[in-house]
């Protein structure tokens, strides 16, 4: 598994000025997509998500955005492409992760007896006596932690509409799966992220998981 960070994000994160979260892109790529960009069409990537929809609409804009900082075209449904993008999203059910730990108490473990003696003015010795209490760990603390976050995935596949196959359907030249988990699952406000992370990797085999450090989204 390779493991990048975006510089700034990375040394805000050492700091602790900022939250982060971790994206895994994993990609795969036919030796012809080579990683360059070039015109393309978007269309949903699930049976059941029209592309009227406005959820679809909204997480479609946010994509082309990406894809045009990357070096993409989009063009009208009806003009000439290169390449056919289908993109799909989902989010998972709520996992919880229990966590237990300790935590130290702190308190009088006993004393330490200090005996002095003096000489009072008449000659008579007299002994005094003190009892200092001394501190340290008393036992432990038992706590449980409970933490629910969601995993949230997106998958772009390209197609090359330049050489159909003889049914006329065109081949996949690349597919990229991006995912994060945070606790609560908005895809709309993980989205820009996700795919700013993901942007290096379009078009190209990433030969395993990468991982990527991203700030996280502020709640809203």
């Amino acid at each position: 598994m390779l493991r990048l960070a975006l510089p700034l994000l990375a040394a805000l994160a050492l700091a602790g000025c900022t939250p982060t979260l971790t994206v895994t892109v994993d990609g795969y790529a036919d030796a012809s997509a080579a990683g360059k960009p070039g015109t393309y069409r978007l269309a949903s990537g699930s049976e059941r998500v029209s592309e009227r929809d406005l959820q679809y609409q909204s997480h479609a804009e946010t994509l082309a955005k990406a894809l045009a900082e990357a070096g993409w075209t989009r063009v009208a449904d009806a003009g000439p492409a290169a390449t056919l993008i289908r993109f799909r999203w989902g989010v998972t059910d709520p996992l919880t992760e229990i966590r237990e730990f300790d935590t130290p108490e702190f308190g009088i473990t006993g004393y330490h007896l200090t005996q002095t003696r003096e000489t009072d003015a008449s000659g008579k010795t007299v002994t005094r006596a003190q009892m200092t209490p001394a501190y340290g760990r008393t036992g432990y603390t038992r706590h449980t932690d409970a933490r629910v976050s969601y995993g949230t995935v997106l998958v772009l596949e390209a197609y090359d509409l330049t050489r159909p196959d003889e049914g006329g359907v065109p081949p996949q030249v690349w597919k990229t799966i991006v995912r994060t988990r945070d606790t609560r699952g908005d895809v709309r406000a993980l989205l820009p992220g996700m795919l700013k992370a993901a942007a290096p990797h379009l078009a190209r085999d990433t030969r395993g998981l990468v991982e990527i450090e991203i700030e996280a989204p502020p709640a809203r």
